[in-house]
């Protein structure tokens, strides 16, 4: 898994390849479906979209401090995935 990070003049680039496993599509699907379902329960299927970009997000930019510490190429990953969530969740919004 080699990943390379690179400081540009608009911030960094962060490049790496992933093996996707073949649960990887169904295991999205079942958490976007666990979403769905929770926001139904919650009456609040109107923000249900953004709530699932912003939760996949969240997980996946949690404890960077910690996860650089111990595998540091798994965190830089682990942050652009969480990053591309992110700048989704916020053209959801509007904001970009």
């Amino acid at each position: 898994m080699p990943v390379t990070f690179d400081k540009t003049s608009n911030g960094a680039s962060i490049s790496y390849n992933l093996k996707l496993f073949p649960w990887t599509a169904a295991t999205l699907e079942l958490v976007y479906h666990l979403t769905e379902q929770f926001a139904q329960s919650h009456d609040d299927l109107h923000s249900m979209e953004l709530r699932h970009l912003l939760g996949m997000a969240t997980q996946l930019l949690g404890d960077p401090a910690g996860r650089q510490r111990k595998v540091p190429d798994a965190a830089l990953i682990l942050y652009a995935e969480g990053m591309y969530w992110l700048d989704a969740f916020a053209r959801g919004l509007g904001v970009t």
